[in-house]
């Protein structure tokens, strides 16, 4: 029978209440707190807690219960907990913007340096820093807005992202405040500033895993393609500046997801010519006032991509989710998987109708052998690709990408 959590967990080193509930204890370091240490380290190897980070705690069973992304989110917080007035930066800022890449990009939690920090990896707390110039508030420097509200709002950060990210992502523009070109407070927590964190996830990130990042923080605050370009200027004589401007070049805030932004980063990396997205389409077999089905009471109709020439061709991506997930499946306007697939096939009826070649993308397509199933698909459908001159371009930029040693930085 397992043991409880030793009064030391609970009592006097117990966070505030406003605190994540998941985090038992305070930083459990340091010779005052080595009997509690050692009595956590017991409940460890008993399976009763789990260590986020070194020093924090969680209770197993509540940890088993969690996402995968509410679980990357929890560990990157916790290393805000134990050190608050480091920013958070790249992919980790990402996260707490709402977007969680995959699983490999989170090994560990990265944080902005400049001039006057040391940017050596931390042994005990998984700490990986990057250096970006106003990458840390000094005392003095004008009014910090820390100063009312000294304790990061954690715990209602993650009851706003829930355990797939935001119900509202409009949380995130309500509750960031600016502190600069370079930094802003999210929910109390010090992160690089939405435009910053573009920059780095484009630096920083292969082409296919920056993409989506940067169209969702696009979409999220609304950033134009001017506001990026202007951002760029500033940041000129940047490491790898040349290569952000490549990537941040493709950013479309019109993407509504990230595997929609996966899938159009595999279409410019095969060559393709770049997409129309989002485009509304009247449907013809709308009859709202005769049907009430959920299949035919659109009046019009949301294509995720569409290239308009001889012949219209539209993609449809399919994500893993789309048939199984209550909350999609509750979006459509259906009641399970099977009536899904029912307006599905409706819909393409209607595009077929007028005049559209429907070609459906499923995740696999997308995301093994670098998206050659997705490319066999679009050829065969006669999706036009651009000039040789544009490719050469594209794989030139991608290749100094994928072999450049700065992107080892994330591991």
């Amino acid at each position: 029978m397992a043991s409880a959590p030793p009064a030391e967990l609970s009592r006097e080193n117990a966070p505030p209440q406003s605190g994540p509930h998941v985090y038992a204890n305070a930083p459990l370091h340091g010779p005052a707190h080595a009997n509690a240490r050692r009595r956590a380290r017991r409940l460890l190897r008993a399976g009763t807690l789990t260590e986020l980070i070194s020093g924090r705690f969680a209770q197993t069973q509540d940890w088993a219960r969690h996402s995968l992304d509410r679980k990357i989110l929890e560990k990157i917080l916790a290393v805000t907990q134990v050190h608050p007035h480091w920013a958070l930066a790249s992919i980790s800022a990402a996260a707490v913007y709402g977007y969680v890449a995959r699983a490999g990009l989170h090994s560990r939690v990265h944080c902005t340096a400049d001039e006057h920090t040391a940017s050596a990896r931390r042994s005990v707390v998984p700490v990986c820093f990057h250096h970006v110039k106003g990458g840390r508030l000094r005392s003095g420097e004008g009014d910090d807005p820390r100063a009312e509200e000294p304790q990061p709002r954690s715990q209602t950060l993650l009851n706003a992202f829930g355990e797939r990210g935001y119900e509202d992502s409009q949380d995130v523009v309500r509750n960031y405040v600016a502190l600069s070109d370079t930094l802003g407070l999210l929910f109390g927590i010090l992160v690089t500033s939405p435009l910053q964190t573009m920059f780095d996830c484009a630096r920083m990130l292969p082409f296919s895993d920056a993409l989506p990042a940067c169209d969702y923080i696009a979409r999220v605050f609304c950033i134009s393609r001017d506001a990026i370009r202007e951002f760029l200027d500033k940041r000129r004589g940047c490491w790898k500046i040349r290569y952000a401007r490549f990537v941040l070049g493709f950013v479309d805030a019109r993407s509504e997801s990230g595997g929609e932004s996966f899938c159009r980063a595999r279409m410019i990396e095969s060559g393709f010519v770049l997409p129309e997205l989002q485009q509304s389409m009247a449907n013809p077999l709308s009859a709202p006032e005769f049907i009430t089905t959920a299949r035919y009471t659109t009046m019009t109709m949301r294509t995720d991509f569409m290239w308009k020439g001889t012949k219209t061709i539209v993609a449809e991506f399919d994500g893993q989710c789309k048939y199984t997930d209550p909350t999609m499946i509750t979006s459509v306007g259906a009641s399970d998987g099977d009536e899904v697939h029912e307006i599905q096939a409706e819909r393409d009826t209607a595009l077929t109708m007028m005049g559209c070649e429907v070609v459906h993308v499923t995740y696999a397509d997308v995301r093994y052998n670098s998206g050659r199933s997705l490319s066999r698909k679009l050829r065969a459908a006669g999706v036009p690709e651009v000039s040789y001159w544009e490719k050469y371009r594209r794989k030139h930029w991608l290749a100094r990408s994928f072999h450049a040693r700065s992107l080892m930085r994330l591991e």
